[in-house]
């Protein structure tokens, strides 16, 4: 198994896919459906068309 996840956030126009690894969601709770908090800091980021 991999050791990295995606982790899909659902926002107001969308949804934003981070990757994390499996140790943090572990240590963080998270699963389906959970509230989360979204800070973002990105050397990089791909725009997908609508």
């Amino acid at each position: 198994m991999a050791p990295w996840a995606a982790v899909k956030v659902k926002v107001d126009k969308g949804e934003l896919t981070a990757a994390t690894t499996r140790d943090a969601v572990t240590e963080l709770g998270l699963k389906a459906g959970s509230t989360v908090v979204v800070l973002m800091k990105s050397a990089e980021a791909s725009p997908v068309a609508a």
